[in-house]
């Protein structure tokens, strides 16, 4: 975590319809992109019109990286049911670097034949 201005900065990794142009970026819009990224050893699945990511042994799930405040960090946990729905982890992403970031972990087992294996949202190339 770092400060800007004495406020607390964090990392988070989104890959679904918080990324950019899906259908809940509107909680991103004023905060910082920083880059696309793979989390390796997390596989995405189709939840239906949203997607949530397991931990899986040689998968990987392609996203973004954002810096977000306190505020909004508080917001995204509303929005994406935190704690019950999803689980907000410190896991490591790979862009040119190795950056660590909060996910948010599906906290359900997702349905059999749901993995997207492409480890892209959206799949259609619609909004996502």
């Amino acid at each position: 975590m770092t400060t800007t201005k004495g406020r607390a900065m964090i990392v988070v990794f989104v890959y679904g319809t918080l990324k950019r142009g899906g259908a809940l970026h509107h909680a991103l819009e004023s905060s910082e992109f920083l880059a696309v990224g793979a989390l390796p050893n997390y596989a995405l699945h189709d939840l239906g019109w949203f997607p949530g990511i397991v931990p899986e042994e040689g998968a990987l799930t392609r996203g973004e990286l954002f810096r977000v405040d306190e505020a909004t960090l508080a917001d995204l946990d509303q929005i994406e049911g935190t704690p019950s729905l999803y689980r907000r982890e410190i896991v490591s992403v790979v862009t040119d670097d190795l950056l660590s970031a909060h996910a948010y972990i599906y906290n359900g087992t997702p349905l059999e034949g749901n993995k997207i294996i492409s480890g892209q949202w959206p799949v259609d190339g619609g909004e996502g």
